[in-house]
């Protein structure tokens, strides 16, 4: 008898007849039997997994390799790949495996067999002796997200960038977090609550250190309550009259409040760039409602500011209460935004005479936009009766008219409601209301196969890839599915601490949007510049889109790729830096002949631990790298020596290089064989890296200066192709 730890002796016979029955690969392992699991991460390398067994004293005469896929399905190794195990198939084909030293090497699986199964997948290696017996073992092979091991500052700074729009951690914090391990410091980075103290501290004696002091009163409800952080509730108090309200001027107030056309987007992109309020709370409750749930304030259907506040701030919550990802979309698609965006609010059934009226329109979004569930299970049950029945669910569910306004919830009757179970994705949903039943289905559907494999990728696409290949999306869907609860915030955690979000196929192109208002909060050093409004928060509607007026409509905002491939995008951005380059170069602020605000970029630099040259400065090198690592957060990868050369002009010089050279060549174009042939160049590029920055004391006029050519090397930054896109690593 052979020694075999892992291995039982088992008859080809045995084999086949349960094959031939069609059992699972699984009741064929004999328990102990296993061997370690591997999980596998997708890369751009060829991939190779080994297993090596010992055959103790068997007489090997076959060698057999089997792959069960997670749906039951059976392959055989072949000499030329695989090929499925089943009908005419059945019987095992033999690698010719050799033994060495009393042992057989499996050469599992290599290259692209990854990327065209499904995971998990349980791998079966087996041999024959001469005795006709079958000798195996199984392991299972898993594709999930893989934590990164070189977790560092610009990997934090990645992850900000993504998911809180840049952030306002302090250096320190930044590198606090980096010399954690990336699990602990992932849950202190990316949360949902209203408030986040280490990502967005609040600045010392700004009324958002104390928000719980400040009372606020509804405009709906006329209730008390202190200030809250939620859209609704900031709105009411910067259009309130406060004496702690930081906007002094009476139309500035107003145009905050959700009366105006636009307070809710004024508010909301106030708040982003906000110390004390959580970025990244801001960030997925924008992509959630202009993305993702997208409903438009523009449409002409009536949706107005109050039902637009409430949708989102209703989403943060239902986010921010670690509600199963199902729930959110229930919140979501139950709220009176989506219920007049799509006109359902009319849907009636009549239970006597079983007459419906109404549109399918939001029947069809709920499955395809908001679970990404297409029909494609059975396009036939899909299209005749899951859509017809869905629609029918969503019955009796008015919005009220209240004050002379459409009320910002939904009213769920029973009168008009199909009363009677419906038949939705081959389950029988039942419930007195329309919110009981749409409840019940979407438990349903977050399960449902087709959801299953397309919601995680619309997720990771919304926030992070676009240059998703089979190989990832495998793996995202596994990390999924593997999720016995769907939790948004836990899935972008685990995501933006694998190897796959820091591998450097990973391309993120941001949207208009997205690319400012990271840049606006980097520019930003304090509230007391936001409140000011200095640098044109709303500049991104100059490039054509707005917040919460979403492209698509209903299929949601502009997107990464959409934004980098546009000219008249790139002429306004290019605009904003060189026409109105002064924007960025503010460094005081004088009214009624006093200064009221200076630009102090020295106190930033200063907490990063760089030390001063001997005048007291910083070298232009040092700020150069500083602000390339704050807005590109790519450890300094991209910055070229072209780059550097312009960067190092205008700090030093304030004006570019061609200019700060000569003159009268203003215009040169400069190129890597210039920077290495040119010695004038050469000397000058050197002179500019060393020239002190007087970034630090009271306010001065060199002060002001240096502060001012540190804006224009933001605009030259804000230009570049590297900052309308994040990659991975």
């Amino acid at each position: 008898m052979p020694k075999l730890s892992l291995f039982r002796r088992l008859g080809c016979a045995a084999l086949l007849t349960a094959l031939s029955s069609t059992l699972y690969a699984e009741s064929l392992s004999p328990q102990g039997a296993v061997l370690s699991n591997i999980n596998i991460f997708p890369d751009d390398s060829q991939h190779s997994i080994s297993k090596s067994i010992e055959v103790g004293d068997a007489q090997v005469v076959e060698t057999y390799i089997l792959v069960q896929l997670k749906e039951g399905s059976l392959f055989k190794k072949t000499s030329t790949g695989f090929a499925p195990l089943t009908g005419a198939g059945l019987s095992l084909s033999n690698l010719n495996l050799p033994v060495n030293n009393g042992s057989i090497a499996f050469d599992v699986v290599s290259g692209s067999f990854f990327n065209l199964l499904d995971y998990p997948m349980t791998v079966y290696l087996g041999f024959l002796d001469n005795k006709g017996s079958l000798y195996f073992g199984a392991f299972k092979l898993t594709a999930d997200l893989e934590t990164l091991s070189s977790w560092n500052e610009t990997a934090v700074r990645k992850v900000l960038q993504a998911f809180a729009f840049g952030g306002f951690a302090s250096k320190s914090q930044i590198q606090t977090w980096a010399t954690m391990l990336p699990s602990q410091a992932i849950v202190e980075m990316l949360t949902l609550d209203t408030v986040n103290s280490k990502l967005s501290p609040a600045d010392a004696g700004d009324v958002l250190e104390h928000p719980e002091q400040i009372q606020v009163t509804d405009p709906t409800t006329k209730e008390t309550a202190p200030l809250s952080g939620t859209v609704k509730s900031l709105s009411a108090f910067w259009s309130g009259s406060d004496a702690l309200n930081p906007f002094t001027k009476a139309d500035k107030r107003k145009s905050y409040s959700l009366e105006d056309r636009r307070g809710a987007e004024r508010t909301w992109r106030q708040a982003v760039n906000l110390r004390g309020l959580n970025p990244v709370r801001q960030r997925v409750g924008f992509w959630e409602t202009n993305y993702h749930f997208s409903v438009n304030l523009d449409a002409d259907v009536g949706i107005n500011n109050y039902q637009m506040a409430r949708y989102y701030d209703d989403i943060n919550a239902a986010l921010a209460a670690a509600k199963p990802y199902q729930d959110v979309v229930s919140v979501a698609a139950l709220s009176s935004a989506v219920a007049i965006q799509f006109n359902h609010r009319r849907n009636t059934f009549d239970n006597t005479s079983l007459v419906f009226r109404g549109n399918e329109d939001f029947a069809r979004e709920y499955h395809q936009i908001f679970f990404g569930i297409l029909g494609n299970y059975n396009p036939t049950y899909h299209e005749e009766v899951a859509i017809p029945n869905t629609a029918q669910l969503l019955t009796d569910m008015p919005v009220n008219l209240v004050n002379g306004r459409l009320d910002e919830v939904v009213t769920f009757g029973t009168e008009k409601h199909h009363v009677a179970p419906l038949d939705i994705l081959n389950t029988s949903i039942a419930g007195e209301t329309a919110q009981t039943k749409l409840n019940a289905l979407s438990q349903i559907a977050i399960n449902q196969a087709e959801s299953l494999q397309n919601l995680p990728i619309i997720l990771i696409r919304g926030f992070a890839d676009d240059e998703l290949n089979e190989a990832k999306i495998k793996v995202i869907q596994s990390a999924w599915a593997n999720r016995a609860q769907k939790d948004l915030l836990k899935f972008l955690q685990s995501y933006a601490i694998s190897t796959l979000f820091h591998s450097n196929s990973r391309v993120k192109y941001h949207s208009v949007i997205d690319r400012y208002l990271l840049a606006l909060n980097q520019m930003t050093l304090s509230n007391a510049e936001s409140y000011l409004d200095l640098y044109q928060i709303d500049g991104y509607s100059k490039e054509g889109v707005q917040v919460f007026r979403p492209l698509h409509d209903v299929f949601g905002g502009q997107t990464g790729a959409e934004a980098a491939d546009s000219a008249e995008v790139f002429r306004a951005v290019y605009n904003r830096s060189t026409q109105s380059a002064s924007v960025n170069q503010q460094a005081a602020l004088e009214e009624n002949g006093q200064v009221v605000w200076t630009k102090d970029w020295g106190s930033v630099i200063a907490s990063t631990g760089l030390s001063t040259s001997p005048s007291s400065g910083y070298t232009v090198q040092q700020v150069t790298e500083f602000l390339w690592q704050r807005f590109m957060a790519d450890g300094l990868k991209n910055l070229g020596e072209l780059e550097r050369l312009q960067l190092y002009a205008l700090l030093a010089t304030g004006t570019d290089a061609g200019y700060a050279l000569d003159p009268n060549n203003a215009e040169r174009v400069f190129t890597r064989t210039d920077l290495s042939d040119d010695a004038v160049l050469k000397t000058a590029m050197n002179t500019w890296a060393n020239t002190a920055l007087p970034l630090g004391g009271n306010d001065s006029p060199a002060r002001r200066s240096a502060n001012a050519n540190i804006g224009l090397a933001i605009n030259f930054l804000n230009a570049l192709p590297f900052i309308f896109a994040q990659e991975g690593a």
